[in-house]
């Protein structure tokens, strides 16, 4: 695995579709808002993936100062979107630093196609219930 890598798949990275109950009741908005696309690497199966997507939110990504929320999908096309909903820009660069160090993101990280990877970060305009 490339290490220098890791900070482009922040992806826990991740309860897949709904907030962890820790975070349901988190009334601040989203000042930043990462997006992941990524495959996976070949023989990763689909239910593998998922639960260590799962694992890393409740081992890693809930512990973040600043984390909100995310949502993890997959197309057609195999490619996957995680998307990661901060409290600021500071707060998600810190996690990406400490997502580096971090062994319970190493088995969500290690199903990763890194050569695949692509993330942007973007401001929230419009957000609605």
């Amino acid at each position: 695995m490339k290490i220098h890598y890791l900070p482009f798949v922040f992806a826990g990275l991740f309860s897949c579709t709904q907030q962890s109950p820790e975070k349901k009741n988190e009334t601040t908005p989203a000042g930043i808002v990462e997006i992941t696309t990524f495959k996976l690497n070949k023989g990763v199966a689909h239910n593998e993936f998922v639960q260590s997507a799962k694992q890393i939110e409740v081992g890693f990504l809930n512990k973040q100062e600043g984390y909100l929320s995310r949502t993890l999908t997959v197309g057609a096309d195999s490619v996957w979107t995680d998307i990661a909903f901060w409290k600021d820009e500071a707060s998600q660069a810190k996690a990406m630093q400490e997502c580096e160090k971090a062994t319970e993101a190493m088995p969500f990280m290690e199903k990763i196609d890194f050569n695949t990877v692509k993330m942007t970060l973007s401001k929230p305009q419009v957000t609605s219930n």
